[in-house]
């Protein structure tokens, strides 16, 4: 008797860490993206542009996880970790092509909102926004 396969599915990864309803599922994802194009000035004439390729490709990933209920703290201090460490990790997105590489992203910064504390000081909602970018 063949045993089912379980796949487990998300919406985003960032290296190892996968935002869902257990550690950090979020609401919001905004996406920005830079094109270069270079000013050239011509004589007696309006300025002309040269484009000179794609620039910086940005994400923010905002959300709130509810910490007593699921994950405890530990998300926003492992995504720290991976940002202290310097390095590069792998964005896989489950949009419409289910499970595309988005490439290799760096953490710029974690920013997070801790709020409705209980009375030994720990918060019941914790809401985050993320910023990577791609890198190289």
């Amino acid at each position: 008797m063949a045993l089912p396969i379980i796949r487990k599915t998300y919406l985003l990864k960032l290296g190892d860490f996968v935002f869902e309803g257990d550690t950090a599922p979020f609401s919001k994802l905004s996406r920005s993206s830079d094109f270069r194009w270079k000013s050239l000035e011509i004589f007696g004439e309006a300025p002309r542009y040269q484009y000179l390729g794609p620039g910086e490709d940005r994400f923010t990933i905002s959300g709130a996880y509810y910490p007593f209920h699921r994950g405890g703290m530990e998300p926003m201090e492992r995504l720290r970790e991976k940002a202290g460490m310097g390095e590069p990790h792998r964005l896989i997105y489950a949009n419409e092509k289910v499970g595309e590489n988005m490439g290799l992203w760096i953490i710029l910064s974690i920013k997070e909102t801790r709020t409705h504390f209980l009375p030994d000081g720990s918060p019941r909602k914790i809401e985050f926004q993320i910023e990577i970018k791609r890198y190289g």
